[in-house]
């Protein structure tokens, strides 16, 4: 079931990737030229549909994240999991704490959309209420650039964790040998 979500969830966005940048370009060529206005009409239009897809598989994925009984939970949690196991290296202890204080602190900076000021944890109660592809967008646009030095530490993190799994395992395996 997350499988198919997930497949649809990329499916759109490579979608949106690939209208976004076609329509841009030729948007900035055919400016005043009524028949590619057209094409471009079209791109938009199957751009609103992606959105709305996208909203739709976001709300569903959503779901199975706080259902306990779905896959998809117990992968995010065996996860997490390995990630607090690999925590018993006090430089790594160190710099992964300095990652996630870095990260909350990004997730509750506050940013204005639509006349509101909201924080990237208030996102998703705002997101279930969405109605139209434009607002979607629009928060949507809003969101990422609060975000985007999130992803980084993000990126960071897992690689960190990742790290110290891997010795406690290498660890682990030679403790057992001996």
């Amino acid at each position: 079931m997350a499988k198919s979500v997930l497949d649809e969830y990329d499916k759109n966005l490579t979608s949106l990737a690939y209208i976004t940048s076609s329509a841009e370009f030729q948007t900035h060529l055919n400016l005043n030229d009524s028949s590619k206005k057209r094409t471009t009409d079209k791109y938009y239009e199957h751009y609103r549909s992606c959105l709305t897809t996208i909203a739709m598989v976001a709300r569903h994925f959503q779901s199975l994240l706080n259902n306990n009984h779905t896959s998809l939970r117990w992968l995010l949690l065996r996860t997490q999991a390995i990630g607090e196991a690999g925590e018993n290296n006090t430089v790594i202890k160190h710099e992964i704490q300095k990652l996630r204080n870095r990260m909350k602190e990004i997730y509750h900076r506050k940013f204005i959309w639509n006349n509101t000021q909201l924080s990237i944890d208030e996102v998703q109660e705002v997101l279930g209420k969405l109605e139209s592809p434009d607002d979607l967008l629009s928060l949507w646009n809003a969101t990422y650039e609060v975000a985007k030095p999130m992803r980084d530490c993000y990126s960071t993190l897992i690689a960190t964790q990742n790290q110290q799994a891997k010795q406690n395992r290498i660890l682990a395996v030679t403790h057992s040998h001996i």
